[in-house]
């Protein structure tokens, strides 16, 4: 930073630019009780000032925290699908979604990360042919979203819904803009919807088996400190106990 540029900032954010590390560190990694009570406490606040098309990252920063007790706490009463429903979809936040659902596994991911991912690209892909012209969904996309289908459960589960909605949406892609890549596309979209409904399929017909191993998987939630903890529950009862 340009030593005139510190000169225009306050003691405050002077302050927070010296310790940035520090604040950054507790702030997203959740690794211990006392960096949970903090960014709970933030989420807190964070949810109260409600999202804007300038602290979104920031409201997304936290929901890929992927621990409950942060993101019950910065959702609130909000529904976690609709979360980002507010901000146009852009390809920088539609990346993000596919990235934290592509770097999770279906065994870790809480529910209402997985949702409010999931959120963004329904929204971002209502219209298949203009969410492709915002940012061009690849094959490893449509495996990324067919991993966290679960045979096991019934179409009308709140994440299989979304996920088969979705992928019904991308069926259509280049239905208006005739393209061999959307082509491609849509015919794999079809493929991994299909292998959910077919019971003489496995997912891992239709996708890399490796993005569904779960060998030694299972969620580790850093919970918050005992003191703090006691609050959550009584504010908020079982926060996190509806995760998969």
């Amino acid at each position: 930073m340009k030593p005139n540029q510190l000169t225009e900032m306050s003691e405050e954010e002077i302050l927070v630019q010296d310790n940035l590390n520090l604040i950054a560190t507790s702030l997203f990694v959740c690794q211990t009780a006392e960096q949970v009570d903090f960014t709970v406490s933030f989420a807190k606040f964070l949810g109260s000032t409600g999202l804007t098309r300038t602290n979104f990252p920031l409201f997304f920063r936290l929901v890929a925290t992927n621990n409950p007790w942060v993101v019950d706490s910065l959702l609130g009463e909000r529904e976690a699908r609709l979360l980002f429903s507010s901000i146009p979809p852009n390809p920088a936040l539609i990346r993000k979604a596919f990235g934290i659902l592509a770097f999770l596994h279906p065994d870790v991911i809480y529910r209402k990360t997985l949702e409010a991912a999931l959120g963004i690209i329904e929204n971002a892909f209502y219209d298949p042919d203009d969410g492709y012209a915002i940012s061009k969904v690849k094959i490893a996309d449509l495996n990324t979203l067919g991993k966290y289908l679960e045979k096991s459960k019934s179409q009308e589960d709140p994440a299989n819904a979304l996920i088969l909605e979705i992928l019904d949406r991308l069926t259509h892609i280049g239905n208006y803009n005739k393209e061999p890549a959307k082509n491609v596309l849509a015919r794999h979209a079809f493929n991994v919807r299909f292998a959910y409904f077919d019971r003489r399929k496995k997912m891992e017909d239709t996708i890399p088996q490796v993005l569904l191993y779960n060998a030694s998987r299972r969620r580790l939630v850093t919970d918050p400190t005992a003191g703090y903890r006691d609050v959550l529950l009584r504010e908020r009862p079982d926060p996190g106990q509806a995760a998969p």
